[in-house]
């Protein structure tokens, strides 16, 4: 499940992430934000490729390509940050940027994902937080590791 800011709900399906695009005041008081457009983003398929669809009409696009020796174990937005989270096997983690232009039906990348390191083991959980600016990261091997979303 997903909750946006302009309280809409999604449910979603296993190995799915939604990124969204709001017209409105990210600090509003009254939470007056409009859902402009949306990406739903996939991942765990054969070929390793993390895709992204924006249009029912459109196929979905590819956004990565994972190494074959180093799958894709999670991937994880929230609906505030143009960011995508990308959890691999080996537990490393990529954070993708992203520019998510919905009256022009584009997702792309604004440059090579950054590449955190610290886990030793495979990344199991994956939470964003944009109130308190963090993204928190669990692995197989018990370390949890707290990540600053403003660097």
């Amino acid at each position: 499940m997903f909750c946006s800011r302009s309280n809409d709900v999604f449910g979603l399906a296993p190995c799915t992430s939604l990124l969204l695009a709001h017209q409105g005041s990210r600090g509003s008081l009254l939470g007056t934000a409009n859902v402009l457009g949306a990406a739903l983003v996939s991942w765990g398929h054969p070929d390793g490729v993390v895709r992204a669809k924006m249009r029912k009409e459109q196929p979905p696009a590819p956004l990565l390509q994972a190494p074959s020796l180093d799958p894709v174990v999670l991937c994880a937005s929230t609906p505030d940050l143009p960011q995508l989270w990308i959890a691999l096997a080996s537990g490393r983690i990529l954070v993708l940027r992203l520019s998510l232009q919905p009256t022009k039906g584009q997702l792309e990348p604004k440059r090579p994902p950054v590449q955190l390191l610290g886990h030793e083991g495979a990344v199991t959980a994956l939470a964003l937080c944009t109130a308190f600016s963090v993204a928190v990261s669990a692995s197989q091997d018990g370390v949890a590791i707290i990540w600053d979303l403003n660097t």
